[in-house]
């Protein structure tokens, strides 16, 4: 069997970091509710924050962001980078039951016509299989269910 090593990451230490600066109007923000819109193009995130006191299950939205694909790449990684950095200092963070709805068990019929849907839901499974792995707090069954 031939194996062949993969190149390391280039590295280039002589490159500086970037001089990062606030433009004026730079505004830091609360969200307890995050959902997504994508294109082809980017991938729309969605901030906002549950409020109780506009009625049950509300969410007022206050914020978006649509991020280039290679962007929200990057932001994948330095998301479950700081998740993993926080967890080993701090332990699990636990995560609420009924957080998130599950993907269908079998694919939606409407979704069949699409050349790669088999593999988008095989994909999607197999995510969110290990987020049920990773966090079966938010997945036990209470007394009563049982």
């Amino acid at each position: 069997m031939d194996s062949k090593k993969l190149p390391a990451p280039k590295t280039d230490s002589t490159v500086p970091a970037p001089d990062l600066k606030r433009e004026e109007g730079f505004a830091t923000k609360y969200a307890s509710h995050v959902a997504v819109e994508s294109s082809a193009w980017d991938l729309k995130v969605i901030f906002g924050c549950v409020d109780s006191s506009a009625g049950p299950n509300t969410v007022l939205q206050h914020t978006a962001m649509a991020l280039p694909w290679p962007s929200v790449k990057c932001l994948a990684y330095l998301l479950r980078t700081q998740l993993a950095i926080y967890e080993a200092m701090n332990g699990h963070v636990p995560f609420p039951v009924g957080g998130l709805t599950p993907p269908p068990s079998s694919m939606p019929e409407e979704y069949k016509k699409y050349p790669k849907a088999e593999l988008v839901h095989g994909e999607v499974t197999k995510i969110w299989d290990e987020f049920v792995k990773e966090n079966p707090e938010a997945f036990q069954l209470e007394e009563h269910d049982k």
